[in-house]
């Protein structure tokens, strides 16, 4: 599954739960890449996505470039739900969860494709889990 169909999937939820509404709802998305980074690039497109498949019931508002602070400060602003979505590294989750290490390390993987292959498998699965039933609340590993 490539980035694009990932963050829309990520991102579906969120237009069911805000289909009841009546006025406008607007997604805080923080991000510490500067503006046109393929990852803030790829979030706005989400966010586009989003605001067209609820007809503008629930919009964006990308924060690129930290100015919301560091991953740390941002995690922490979405656990309080002063902004719904960002995109952290995994060094960022290491503390919390301790298997996501294991990436970070050098030489893990022979190649992209195999990388893939462990990140979209059991493997990966299992780590997800790890994470989504921390504190963090994340939905998926890309």
């Amino acid at each position: 599954m490539n980035l694009k169909r990932k963050l829309l999937v990520t991102a579906l939820p969120f237009a069911f739960c805000v289909s009841g509404l009546a006025h406008a709802m607007t997604l805080k998305i923080a991000e510490i890449h500067p503006a046109g980074y393929p990852t803030v690039v790829a979030q706005e497109n989400m966010g586009k996505k989003i605001a067209e498949a609820t007809k503008g019931e629930l919009d964006y508002r990308m924060f690129a470039g930290g100015v919301l602070g560091s991953e740390k400060e941002v995690v922490e602003q979405v656990q309080l739900g002063a902004v719904q979505m960002t995109r952290v590294s995994l060094g960022t989750l290491g503390p919390v969860v301790p298997d996501v290490n294991v990436f970070n390390m050098p030489f893990v993987f022979r190649d992209h494709e195999h990388m893939r292959k462990v990140i979209d498998g059991d493997i990966g699965q299992e780590i997800l889990d790890k994470i989504t039933n921390s504190e963090f609340n994340m939905v998926g590993l890309a």
